[in-house]
Order: C-alpha cells, then sequence, then structure tokens
C-alpha cells in the first residue's frame, strides 16, 4: 500500500479512537474531544478534497465514486455541525455522536476497501508526487 493511502488509513485510525474515547468519556471531556475530532476530520477532509479527489475524478473508474465520496464528506461536515451545537450534557448528544460515527465508518469502510485500491492503479504514476503534496499539505492544516 502505498504511503498516501498510509497516511490516510492512519487519519481514519486517529479518528475512530478518538470517537471512541467520545462514546466511552466523561461529559466533561466531551468538548475537548469533540476539537480533537473536529480539527482531526477537517484536515482529512481537506486533504482528499484538495489533493486526492480531483485528481480521481478525472477517471472514469473513479468519477462515480469521487461524487459519492463529496457527498459523504459533506454530510459528515453537517454532522459535526450539528454535534458542535449540541451540548455535551443533552439528552440527544450520545446518538449525535452515533450517527456520526456510523456515516464515518461507512466512508471510510468504502475508502480502504475499494476507492485505495483503484486509485493506486489510476493514479500509479503519480503517487509519490501525490504523497509529497500531502505530507506537506498535512503539515499545514494541523499547525
Amino acid at each position: 500500500m502505498e504511503k498516501a493511502f498510509q497516511m490516510l488509513k492512519q487519519d481514519h485510525k486517529k479518528v475512530s479512537a478518538v470517537i471512541q474515547q467520545m462514546m466511552e468519556g466523561e461529559e466533561s471531556q466531551r468538548q475537548e474531544l469533540f476539537e480533537q475530532l473536529k480539527q482531526e476530520l477537517t484536515a482529512h477532509m481537506k486533504l482528499e478534497e484538495k489533493l486526492l479527489y480531483p485528481l480521481l475524478k478525472e477517471s472514469e473508474q473513479t468519477h462515480d465514486q469521487i461524487l459519492e465520496s463529496y457527498e459523504e464528506h459533506r454530510e459528515v461536515k453537517h454532522q459535526l455541525g450539528v454535534l458542535q451545537r449540541t451540548p455535551p450534557d443533552a439528552e440527544n448528544w450520545q446518538a449525535v455522536l452515533t450517527v456520526l460515527k456510523e456515516n464515518i465508518e461507512h466512508h471510510v469502510k468504502e475508502e480502504e476497501r475499494e476507492l485505495f485500491k483503484l486509485a493506486g492503479k489510476v493514479l500509479a504514476d503519480r503517487l509519490d508526487d501525490l504523497t509529497k503534496k500531502m505530507e506537506t499539505e498535512k503539515q499545514k492544516l494541523m499547525h
């Protein structure tokens, strides 16, 4: 698996771990963990939308999947906004987080099982360049 996709998989693992902490953690930790989740997710989605998706949208093999990925990102951003507006002590806070978690898990499964494999083939001659750009961009986004 190419380094670019390994980076994205690492992001998926980080996001999943933060969500797990949010689900199991104390109410008093929710806001801090939410900020961490928002930062990780936002940086990850920007990275994909700026560098990976435009390249894959050009290919007939991945065009439709990328359109779906953009829509899934839009839904995750919406759910993040809903969670941000839901007070940490609200009765439905856990339910809102669960919907966000399920949307993210669906998206991650599609990317890791299908899209990354196809992307490796479609972008074979551009993967080194993509990896360098992603590493640089990730540094900018996280600082």
